[in-house]
């Protein structure tokens, strides 16, 4: 086959290295990105082809459509441009027109159906990804028009890329804007009506009549790969493309039931609504069909094969990618108990995702049941017995403690709503009680290990000052729990009897370099308790801590995965521990031996936290996060008349916002293992990614006069480091280079940068352009901003006011010295400097609804700002002139799974 690129030609800075395939719509080579040093698929289109005007225009099409969306199923478009081939000899051609997009190593979908066998339950889990893939681009306007197994890849860690958008069409969005409709005209030259475009054999009915296509014509494309999936047998099979299109506008398929008995009637059913005729009576949206291939997958082994049932239950959130939001949750375990640290430096573990995995294949008996679905759960735990659930969820009343009777569904109201939190919930061993955290009103930054009966009744205070939840030794005479000193900078292991006394520090680390993530694990021997151990620049490590006598051994080395939370088996078998790896972005849950040897026992996109076991070690409950978020607008003087910005939809993942002088809008964003910078402009709704593939990027900035743009981002020494970039993502370039450092803010003209050193703790200034840091505070800080003038800075600080720890907020000379003004932090989170200079804003949550709120610089009372009456509020920004106020706003949801059969 003679090919227009050799191993060696150079095309722009692309050295071509094999040849992948070729087809009618070009060719694709594998490449190696020599300025960035990566491999790529490079699609070109052949001089032979360039004369034709249409094949061109396609060509240019399918970039545009694919590099216009951001999603962990659809590949990743890097580079769309022209450029002569340059030979090894010298010789160059004419250019040619080239897409660069993510090389994605793995499989066909045709080749796990036909080749590989791969089983039905794992084709349906690709399936469903690919489907929540095409939900993303038909929520852009855009059809795909060409689906096929050969446009589906699944990569070696299992996750689906959807392929080829050569013959994708912008849809006309009825009432749109005109710049949707002009976007749409250029579709219209490259497929008139009347000409059948796409692959035969999975066209939708009005496809092969070359009347109009939206959306439901890939479903239809997706129902016949579906029945293939099942089957191995194409719906429609005929000799001869002709007798294959009558077939689809006449014939119905062979039933599923008589070539494979075994597929679940709930797939049956699916596929018929997929492969109807008519696009009125189809299945309407892909999205719905994700949400019931992912359930249809969860609960596989509990379908019918002979029922006809009708549709599942809609309670289940979508497929949850809630580990692209993990990065501004996890944080150091202080974040997620005291709730008042704000953005933590417990997000090293993401650096694990750059390392080989460990791990095999999930237990092929699991089953795993859903319990609960329901939005502002805070914690939950399973008794002993496996009879009972306690849950916390804020609802607007306040903190609401129940225990739910799994049998029967039935709750009861343990405490009266709290205005305060609650959190850290445990059983005790004979299930007798239940012991929790409850934040001291008076002492916000606190909390009082409490007690309850299980089933009600009166509640009593037992230790102050209790940061995770306990854990109790197996005659259940005693607990363990760790303490976070702020200002004395320890992290402590602590132990006492169950009626709070006899308190003695079991183990001591210097806080926050070194530090507990997660609640204790009393092992069932009683001889030695398990936590979750990290250092600064080191994914976190499980450890065992000797009761005896406070030795501490590894119990699983860093290097494997990053740990976040660990509880016993109760038969002594090895421990259960929620994890991240470099092959599977979302925190799953893993089995690990006394020997340290680790095993998954999860492997789905989902994001597990809350692991409880029942003391016969056969059932795990857990919690699957999931969140999803837009980008809204609030008029600075209207704040009730706060609304999405249009043309917007929910994301997955979707987590900071901030403000560009020109009035674009950055934000953050999770694409598999990495988050990314994205630039949305509302007046035209054109957005663009501007950091390169495969940084993982934190806690962003923006210098609110020149538009400079900084990042915490892991260098390739492994360690955090903060980088830099233009506001139109030019120019990126790293800024530190010490043993670990966290942005927080940069200054208003863009020439300084403030950034922590968490291992003094240490708060430093910087020039944009790297050089000598000048240290501007001692101790640990929530956030630092700099005033308007640049001449100071603000920031969140500790100190101990009347032998307790409290907020403060301090301003202080940008040069280091004696701060000029101190006072009370109000409670809340994502604090910003207001435009004006002379205020911060924050977000405040009261009754269950999250709301901007406003406190002057110098003390005062709080100004609520926003008018919202439900939802979460994820970050916040002011426009440059302060007339607006950008938001990042959503809900979260979390189901509750209870995991039998996992050993």
């Amino acid at each position: 086959m003679k090919t227009s690129l050799r191993p060696g030609d150079l095309l722009s800075h692309y050295r071509i290295v094999s040849l992948l395939g070729a087809g009618g719509m070009g060719e694709v080579y594998l490449a190696r990105d020599e300025s960035l040093g990566r491999n790529v698929a490079l699609k070109i289109l052949p001089p032979a082809l360039m004369q034709q005007e249409q094949r061109v225009r396609r060509f240019v099409q399918e970039a545009r459509s694919a590099s216009s969306l951001s999603h962990p199923n659809i590949v990743t478009i890097h580079e769309i441009s022209q450029a002569e081939i340059e030979r090894e000899d010298g010789a160059r051609s004419d250019p040619i027109h080239f897409i660069a997009m993510e090389f994605v190593a793995g499989s066909t979908l045709r080749n796990l159906i036909c080749k590989e066998k791969t089983d039905t339950r794992s084709l349906l889990r690709y399936l469903a990804q690919a489907a929540d893939g095409l939900a993303k681009a038909h929520a852009a306007g855009i059809v795909h028009r060409d689906l096929k197994p050969e446009n589906i890849m699944v990569t070696e860690d299992g996750y689906a890329k959807i392929l080829d958008f050569g013959l994708a069409k912008l849809l006309e969005r009825v009432g749109g804007s005109e710049a949707a409709t002009r976007a749409s005209e250029p579709t219209k030259e490259i497929t008139d009506e009347g000409i059948v475009v796409g692959t035969v054999a999975y066209m939708s009915p009005e496809q092969v009549q070359a009347r109009p296509v939206d959306h439901r014509s890939d479903v239809f494309s997706f129902g016949c790969i579906l029945y293939e999936a099942v089957t191995r047998a194409h719906p429609f099979r005929a000799d001869s493309s002709i007798e294959v299109m009558h077939r689809i506008l006449h014939d119905e398929p062979v039933p599923i039931a008589t070539i494979n008995a075994e597929v679940p009637a709930e797939v049956r059913r699916l596929i018929r609504r997929c492969l109807t005729k008519s696009p009125e009576q189809r299945l309407q949206s892909m999205k719905d069909l994700a949400i019931e291939l992912t359930e249809i997958v969860e609960e596989y082994d509990q379908l019918s094969i002979s029922s006809g049932s009708g549709p599942m239950s809609t309670l289940r959130a979508p497929l949850a990618a809630s580990r692209r939001s993990r990065a501004f949750r996890v944080g150091l375990a202080a974040v997620v108990v005291i709730g008042s640290i704000g953005a933590g430096f417990g997000l090293w573990s993401l650096r694990e995702r750059m390392r080989p995995g460990h791990g095999a294949a999930p237990f092929q008996s699991m089953n795993i049941t859903r319990l609960l679905s329901v939005e502002n759960l805070v914690d939950i735990a399973l008794s002993p017995d496996g009879r009972y659930l306690a849950t916390v969820i804020r609802e607007t009343e306040g903190w609401i403690l129940r225990v739910r009777q799994i049998a029967t569904g039935s709750d009861v109201q343990v405490l009266p709503p709290m205005k305060t939190g609650i959190r850290g919930i445990r059983f005790t061993p004979d299930g007798n009680y239940i012991y929790y955290g409850w934040r001291d009103p008076e002492r916000m930054s606190y909390s009082w290990l409490c007690r309850v009966p299980t089933l009600g009744g009166e509640p009593r205070k037992l230790i102050f000052d209790v940061d995770t939840a306990p854990s109790f030794s197996p005659d259940g005479q005693q607990l363990a729990f760790a303490r976070w000193s702020l200002v004395g900078s320890k992290a402590a292991l602590v132990i006492a009897d169950t009626e709070g006394r006899n308190e003695r520090n079991l183990a001591v680390w210097d806080y926050p370099a070194d530090n507990i993530l997660g609640s204790p694990s009393w092992s069932p021997d009683g001889e030695k308790i398990a936590v979750v151990h990290q250092r600064f620049n080191e994914p976190a490590a499980l450890v065992e801590v000797v009761v005896a006598d406070g030795g501490v051994r590894a119990i699983c080395k860093p290097s494997q995965m990053a740990f976040s939370e660990v509880a016993w088996i109760p038969d002594g078998n090895g421990l259960l521990g929620v994890a991240s790896a470099w092959n599977s972005p979302a925190n799953q849950i893993w089995h690990v031996s006394r020997s340290g040897n680790t095993v998954k026992v999860t492997n789905d996109l989902n994001d597990y936290s809350g692991l409880s076991i029942t003391s016969d070690s056969e059932a795990i409950v857990a919690a699957q996060y999931h969140r999803r978020s837009t980008l809204w607008l609030a008029p600075a003087t209207q704040a009730g008349a706060a609304h999405p910005i249009a043309g917007e939809a929910e994301e997955e993942g979707l987590d900071v916002v901030r403000a560009l002088p020109s009035g674009k809008i950055l934000y953050t964003v999770w694409h598999g293992a990495y988050v990314e910078v994205w630039c949305l402009d509302p007046t035209t709704g054109r957005r663009m990614r501007l950091t390169p593939e495969g940084l993982a990027v934190f806690n962003l900035s923006v210098a609110r006069q020149s538009g400079l743009i900084a990042f915490t981002v892991y260098g390739d020494d492994g360690i955090l480091h903060v980088w830099r970039m233009d506001a139109d993502g030019g120019s990126l370039s790293q800024v530190t280079r010490g043993a670990g450092e966290w942005l927080y803010s940069v200054s208003p003209d863009g020439q300084s940068i403030l950034y922590m050193d968490p291992v003094g703790p240490t708060l430093w200034k910087i020039s944009a352009t790297g050089g000598t840091a000048v240290r501007v505070r001692d101790g640990l800080m929530r956030w630092a901003w700099f005033s308007q003038d640049g001449d100071s800075v603000v920031c969140g600080a500790y100190a101990q006011v009347g032998g307790v720890t409290r907020g403060q907020i301090v301003v202080a000379p940008a040069e280091g010295g004696t701060p000029t003004r101190t006072y009370e932090t109000p409670q809340g989170s994502d604090f910003c400097m207001a435009p004006t200079g002379d205020a911060l804003t924050f977000i405040r949550n009261v009754d269950g609804v999250d709301n901007i709120w406003r406190q002057a610089l110098g003390g005062g009372p709080v100004e609520q700002v926003t008018r919202f009456e439900n939802g979460r509020i994820f970050s916040h920004d002011w426009s440059i002139d302060g007339g607006q106020i950008f938001l990042a706003r959503g809900r979260e949801t979390t189901d509750v799974v209870r995991i039998t059969g996992f050993r």
